[in-house]
């Protein structure tokens, strides 16, 4: 899946889950068989080089959502507007890589029928052009890549950059997380390959789900079957989609489950999995509620005026019981083996400090059994 860091399906491995009885899944080594998504052209594609949040990162979003929860009711689903800028690269003679207006459209179109249910629509703003053999072969997290972006984006935290390219590796498209933003706006946006636009040359992924999938991550949903290779709570953080512990490849049947322990077959028809563009029709209500959630957090200038939490609210309703909340929902997703928050002091700057308790002794001489929790959330690196 990923440039270096892959999640890769493995090819005739459910016959090992039938044998598997923990239900959290902890064979993961003899489900990293290396295979991949197989396009009917006979090339092998990967259909995204988004990365798992490692768990750390995966802690401090869960933190700083727990936080948002602490402070205050959110609106429910809220009309969101999305401007969009779509940047079509070619190679310099402007063959290769070209798209047309109708398939822009298409996409667009797309899109819409994916989100718009979800009280997400998305408006074209404008389309641009520029031949550039560098940046239509440009690879994930590439001095190319970050180039292309520095050159081409346009109202970066107020609208979606889409970058029409041609990555190798057999990438089908990557995006940024929305928490991203705040520390690395240039990068920005989403990134696809022209051929999964709808109609292009990718058979099986060229219905635009592949966008429909990046922007997914770019609203701040993770891959139905994250953190991969294993069936754990809290997975992908979304309480509907039932557990998968790897992806799902062409369009398998609605009886596939690879977490037998856990309730419910894999979502197989969800946009976060990996099937065929034309077996890809659905998010669900918890998906709608993060999404929803995410944006407001981390991208507060798409949602209504009414609808934003500005920091000096979360500061407000910040309270002891707040960061401990905060802490364990962090130590629970990057390091579990702490176990629970048991006591909290204030620091007199509005932070407060989290102390963990039964402590391996190992972690305890390195002094990482306590940390910092602010309006920002979870603070790194940790205080001893």
């Amino acid at each position: 899946m990923f440039v270096s860091r892959r999640i890769i399906v493995a090819l005739g491995v459910p016959t090992l889950l039938s044998a598997c009885a923990d239900p959290c899944r902890t064979d993961a080594q003899s489900l990293r068989m290396e295979a991949r998504l197989l396009g009917g052209d006979g090339q092998a594609w990967t259909r995204c080089a988004t990365p798992e949040p490692t768990p750390v990162e995966a802690g401090q979003v869960a933190a700083g959502l727990e936080m948002r929860r602490a402070a205050g009711p959110f609106e429910g689903a809220q009309p969101v507007q999305v401007p969009v800028f779509f940047h079509v690269v070619r190679s310099a003679d402007g063959r290769r890589g070209d798209v047309s207006r109708q398939v822009i459209d298409a996409q667009m179109a797309a899109l819409n029928e994916a989100f718009a249910p979800h009280s997400v629509s998305f408006t074209l703003q404008e389309v641009t052009f520029t031949n550039n053999d560098a940046w239509l072969r440009a690879g994930y997290d590439s001095a190319e890549e970050r180039a292309m972006k520095v050159s081409l984006g346009r109202d970066i935290g107020t609208a979606l950059n889409i970058y029409s390219t041609e990555p190798g590796g057999g990438l089908l498209g990557w995006a940024t997380f929305p928490w991203w933003l705040a520390t690395d706006p240039v990068r920005d946006g989403v990134v696809v390959h022209y051929g999964s636009l709808p109609n292009g040359s990718i058979a099986n992924y060229n219905g635009g789900r592949t966008c429909v999938h990046e922007v997914g991550h770019w609203v701040g949903l993770y891959h139905t079957f994250h953190p991969g290779y294993t069936c754990c709570h809290p997975g992908d953080e979304v309480d509907d989609t039932p557990a998968e512990a790897f992806p799902a490849q062409g369009c398998p049947d609605a009886d596939r489950d690879t977490c037998p322990g856990q309730p419910g077959n894999d979502p197989v028809t969800n946009y976060m999995d990996y099937s065929f563009d034309r077996c890809m029709t659905q998010f669900t209500p918890g998906q709608q509620e993060r999404f929803q959630q995410m944006i407001e957090i981390h991208r507060p200038l798409l949602m209504p005026p009414h609808a934003r939490m500005g920091s000096e609210n979360m500061m407000q309703a910040l309270s002891p019981a707040i960061a401990m909340s905060a802490a364990n929902a962090f130590a629970e997703r990057a390091h579990p083996e702490w176990g629970r928050a048991v006591g909290v002091q204030p620091m007199g700057d509005g932070s407060f400090t989290v102390t963990f308790g039964t402590p391996d002794p190992e972690r305890a001489a390195l002094g990482l059994r306590t940390l910092t929790v602010s309006s920002s959330g979870v603070e790194l690196p940790f205080r001893k």
